[in-house]
């Protein structure tokens, strides 16, 4: 039952602050008939959503700017899928989640997936705390498809302490 709420968009386990919400967003691309805010306003459903529909790139990301630093080790995901009535948006071929350490984008650490390989819908990403005030999401565009996120919640789950400060 856990599960399936957190597919959802609810969490059971913790009442956390999801540090998403009020974080100013943009992204590298924005298709037609999106949103670049639609990502954040606090439901994983199909409508608003971001999408790069339309992006010329192999890769498109999606950041948050959280105006402060704040220590974060957990993002979950919704990819949008569009099937079956368009090929627009599918859950990317592969994804990573980067802070800007204030000179360059850099890779989380230690990020564990689950589901390993990304899918529609719900995806959680794992990673020791960081202490960062812009993160995005980097994704690697689906062959013949763009990706899509119905939503981004972003927490500090395991406590105040930032295993790496920047």
């Amino acid at each position: 039952m856990v599960d399936m709420l957190a597919k959802a968009g609810v969490d059971l386990t913790a009442d956390l602050t999801n540090l998403a919400s009020g974080a100013t967003v943009s992204a590298s691309h924005t298709g037609s008939g999106s949103n670049v805010a639609g990502a954040v306003d606090g439901y994983p459903t199909n409508e608003p959503f971001w999408g790069a529909g339309g992006s010329a790139n192999s890769q498109d990301w999606y950041e948050l700017n959280f105006g402060t630093a704040r220590t974060l080790d957990e993002v979950r995901l919704y990819f949008k899928d569009s099937r079956p009535a368009s090929t627009t948006y599918r859950a990317p071929s592969a994804y990573t989640i980067q802070y800007y350490d204030g000179g360059s984008w850099v890779n989380a650490p230690g990020q564990t997936r689950s589901p390993a390989a990304p899918r529609a819908n719900y995806n959680l990403v794992r990673f020791p705390a960081i202490s960062a005030q812009r993160v995005r999401v980097l994704a690697t565009n689906t062959s013949g498809a763009r990706t899509g996120l119905t939503e981004v919640k972003v927490y500090n789950r395991y406590g105040p302490t930032a295993t790496s400060k920047r």
